[in-house]
């Protein structure tokens, strides 16, 4: 079994959560991955897809909710924002941990599904 670990960093915003997540990636480059959320909007100048963001129809998004592929999502000025499941288990699957980024409900949803999913138990670490 795995020993990889999905790295929960949760805080309102302007807390510093993006500063600390850049360094933690910087600092264990091998070892960590950022989780890549999935978006309803359309991109902005430079962002690429399956780096910066999955970008997603509405219609798509809710699609994807209804069907269960995230863990946790929600509607954020307008637009969906939400990480597939799967982009977190192929990650911990590769043997490397996966740091997420969200805002306390956030948190909150990720600590609920800790506790029943088997793919998550025992391997959320959060730092708020």
């Amino acid at each position: 079994m795995s020993h990889s670990i999905v790295l929960l960093i949760a805080g309102p915003s302007g807390v510093g959560k993006t500063t600390l997540c850049s360094a933690l990636l910087a600092a264990f480059p091998e070892k960590i991955v950022r989780a890549i959320t999935s978006t309803s909007r359309p991109p902005r100048p430079g962002e690429t897809e399956g780096r910066d963001y999955y970008f997603l129809t509405p219609e798509c998004f809710v699609s994807k909710i209804q069907k269960g592929a995230f863990y946790e999502y929600a509607e954020v000025h307008g637009q969906w924002k939400g990480v597939f499941k799967n982009e977190i288990l192929a990650k911990l699957a590769e043997g490397k941990d996966v740091l997420l980024n969200v805002d306390v409900q956030g948190a909150r949803t990720y600590r609920d599904f800790s506790k029943t999913d088997l793919a998550l138990k025992g391997r959320l670490v959060t730092v708020f």
